[in-house]
Formats: C-alpha cells, structure tokens, sequence
C-alpha cells in the first residue's frame, strides 16, 4: 500500500498579502509531501484548515489536483480577514491522492507564524498603544469629523492653522484672549483685564509740548504707528451786539509705517490758538500731518470755524464751531478722538472768556457780549507706538 507522509519540519510560510483596499487576504504556503519515504510527485488533493487550541476557528478550505513536483507544493490560501486578531492559530492539513479516498490528517499541525497577521493591519480600529508607534509621519494629516482630536504637547509655531476660534484654545472662552488693533497688530490694553508682566504692550511715546523735536528710530525698530492732531482754534471775540464763533476742532489721522532703525523724524505738535487765532498743525516728518482748527470768527459773525483736515490711514476732520445768537451756545468744535470743544461765554454781565477747548485739538468758545474774548483751542498731540 502507498503511504503518505507530511515532513512538517519542512512546511514554512512563505509570504503573506497584507490586507489593504484593493488587495486580498490570501497568502502562499510552501510544504513538502513524501511517499513511502521517497519525496511525492504527481497531482493531490489537499484540505487546510484553521484551527485554536479548541479545535476549528473557520471553514475548511480544499484545493484539488493540487500539483506536486519532488515532494514540492504550494497552495494559496484565503482565510479572509476576520480569523488573523491576534490569538495562536495552527494550520491542519490533510491529503489524498487526486481524486478518492478519504483526506488524511497530517501530524503536527502547522503553528502560523507572522505574516498573515499583517492582514490585521487593515482592520484597526481604536486607540493604538503607544508601543506600537514610533518615528516621524511625514504626510499631512486631515481631521474632517468634529470628534477627532488629538491630545499631548505639539510642537511648531501652527502657522497652517485655520478656521480655529479662541472658545477651541486650551478650553478658554473668547472673553479671554487679547483682541489686536487692526493698525498697529498690538493687543488693545481694553483686551487685556489682567495683562501679566510679560504682556507684549508697545512702547508708546507722547508729544505733548507745542513746538518742534527730533525723534530717532530704536535700534530693531522697523514699523510704528503714529497718531497727530492738530490744535484747536481759539474763539471769536464778542462786540457789544454780537456773539463770536466758536474755534474750529484740530484735524486727527492714524497710520502705520514702515521705517529704518536709526532715522530721524522731526515731530511737531500744533499750538492750540489763543482768541481769535488758529490752531497749528501737527506732524510726524513728511508720514503724516494734521491741520489745526480755523478761528471762531469775531463779531459780527454767522458761523463757527472749520475744523482741520488730515491725510492719515485713519482721517477724522475736526468738528466745526458753532455760532448762536442764544447764549452759551457758541462752543467750539470737539476734535475726534481728541479733546471736547470749550463752552461759549455764558454770562452776560461783565468781560468773561469763552471757554478753552480740551486737549488735544478742541476748539475754543466764542464771546457772547461785549467785548468777551473767544477761549484758547486745545494744544495738538503726536503719538508714537513700536
């Protein structure tokens, strides 16, 4: 009688095809089949079947007329990918010569070694641990479900991160985060209740004093935002039958600028105008400049005087001064962003002086009898931030 027998010693794995969208779960298994002791050649049939320490995990799989050559075969084997999660598996062969007779089980079975794990690769779900993970992805990664996250310290300044409100940082509400000034990119000191120590606030310089100074650039300075407002006019004087006009507000501008460490710049704050006289304008070099408000004109008179104009980013003209038969109603104009215009003359017995307008750039009050004197218009102002 012809005997079979299966040299297991001999039987490996040869490869496996990992799991992956558009490939399969079958891998090649390689064995050696001899008979009567010599190596078998010829056509067999051969089962193969999955088994755990309880016996069979899946159905069997058979393969007709497989073909052997000196004792050689291989067999294609798909078991699909559910069986391969991770528990010891053996594999059970059994053989027939082509065609009849019942399948012989061959002894030991086959333990399946690595490979056709791999399948799993494709199955993953869930955390990973992080044994399992190592090395740098460098690939991008998109999130497109609200409930993905990740979690830990990161690293990089994120400058590719978009459509990220302040509610999503660190858990803190929008309330808590600086808002930016849309000139100067600083955070608005109004922005920060509790600014630590630290806090990026801009220096800020402020020329106060009508008259004329030089202003070097700091050393790594290379953009400031400047602020100018001219000075108020000063008010009309009153006669005996008429009132004069208050003075016009000085005009106010806004600009950011880019500039070279060490240049010099020559700043010059505008003179609020005494009674009857014009504010000066104010500037920073040939960047920006602000005029001042025009004189209240004397009695008799029917109008307030104009207020100044400016050519910065952010141009405010200055309020225009006012002019009333009724008294204490000829004030001057208030500046914007800047000082309030000062009251008209408000009494009518004795020499009293319309009142002086606020700093910076408002206008001075009119007179309203007599021979009152219109009020001083507020002095000018240039501000520097870096």
């Amino acid at each position: 009688m012809k005997r079979l027998h299966f040299l297991s010693g001999a039987a490996v794995l040869l490869g496996v095809v990992v799991a992956g969208f558009g490939q399969g779960t079958a891998f090649l298994y390689q064995g050696q089949l001899t008979a009567n002791g010599s190596p078998a050649t010829g056509s067999y049939d051969l089962t193969f079947t999955l088994c755990n320490a309880g016996g069979s995990v899946c159905g069997t799989l058979t393969n007709p007329a497989t073909a052997v050559s000196n004792g050689l075969f291989c067999a294609a084997l798909d078991f699909g990918p559910a069986v391969f999660s991770g528990a010891s598996l053996w594999l059970q062969v059994g053989v027939r010569s082509n065609g009849g007779g019942a399948f012989i089980p061959l002894a030991p079975m086959q333990p399946i070694l690595p490979a056709p794990y791999a399948i799993t690769a494709a199955n993953l779900t869930g955390p990973l641990p992080a044994s399992q993970l190592s090395g740098a992805y460098p690939g991008l990664v998109t999130l497109d479900n609200a409930a993905n996250s990740f979690a830990g310290a990161f690293a990089g300044d994120g400058g590719a991160l978009s459509n990220v409100d302040a509610a999503s940082l660190d858990g803190l509400a929008g309330s808590n985060y600086a808002t930016l000034d849309v000139l100067t990119n600083y955070a608005t000191v109004a922005s920060l209740p509790n600014p630590a120590a630290s806090s990026p606030i801009p220096i800020v310089q402020v020329f106060d004093a009508p008259g004329t100074t030089q202003f070097t650039i700091p050393a790594g300075v290379t953009r400031i935002a400047v602020e100018v407002w001219g000075g108020g006019g000063g008010g009309g004087n009153a006669n005996a039958s008429a009132p004069g006009g208050g003075g016009g507000a000085g005009g106010y501008g806004k600009g950011v600028f880019t500039v070279t460490p060490g240049s010099n710049y020559t700043v010059v704050v505008g003179a609020g105008g005494g009674a009857a006289i014009s504010g000066g304008a104010s500037s920073f070099g040939g960047l920006i400049s602000a005029g001042g408000g025009s004189v209240g004109p004397n009695a008799p008179a029917n109008h307030g005087g104009a207020g100044g104009v400016s050519g910065g980013t952010i141009s405010i003209t200055g309020g225009a001064g006012q002019w009333s038969t009724a008294i204490g109603c000829n004030n001057g104009g208030s500046a914007g962003n800047g000082g309030s215009g000062g009251v008209g003359d408000t009494l009518i017995v004795g020499s009293y002086t319309g009142g002086a307008g606020q700093a910076p750039g408002g206008g001075g009050g009119g007179g309203y009898d007599g021979s009152d004197p219109g009020g001083s218009g507020g002095h000018g102002r240039v501000i520097v931030c870096y």
